[in-house]
């Protein structure tokens, strides 16, 4: 009968060392930087939109009257898809801070809160990355099907 690890032995004996540490903390750098490019990002696509939506609304309406919410429906759209992005933004925000205080304070709980929050971060991005590769498939195959 094999023994089962407890929550708090690791696994295989495997502790992060001083050379791991350092590159962890590098790498909890680089996902700050890019989790506040994400925030930065976020908050330029909602301040355009606002401003292509009520820009757009104006240009709809003397046009054509029968679409005139279209900015509204892109403005609601852009808030939808920033929502997401600042999901995913967050989940690596918190990554990053989470590894860092787990290596400066030798707190293993925090450390591997942390990676849970990178594995979630590479999950999603993962799925997201699957629908993207099939709705291009599916594109192409209608395209060339000529339904589209």
């Amino acid at each position: 009968m094999t023994e089962q690890n407890s929550p708090d032995e690791p696994l295989f004996g495997l502790r992060v060392d001083h050379d791991a540490g350092q590159k962890f903390l590098n790498a909890s750098k680089w996902a700050s930087f890019i989790a506040i490019i994400y925030f930065i990002g976020i908050g330029l696509a909602l301040l355009v939109s606002v401003f292509a939506g009520a820009a757009l609304n104006k240009a709809m309406s003397a046009v054509l009257p029968g679409i005139a919410d279209l900015g509204s429906v892109l403005v609601a759209t852009v808030i939808c898809v920033s929502l997401f992005v600042l999901f995913i933004g967050l989940m690596l925000y918190r990554f990053a801070k989470l590894v860092r205080t787990g290596i400066e304070r030798q707190d293993q709980r925090s450390f591997n809160e942390g990676l849970r929050f990178l594995r979630n971060y590479f999950m999603i991005n993962g799925v997201v990355a699957i629908l993207g590769f099939v709705l291009n498939a599916y594109n192409i195959i209608a395209a060339s099907l000529g339904r589209f």
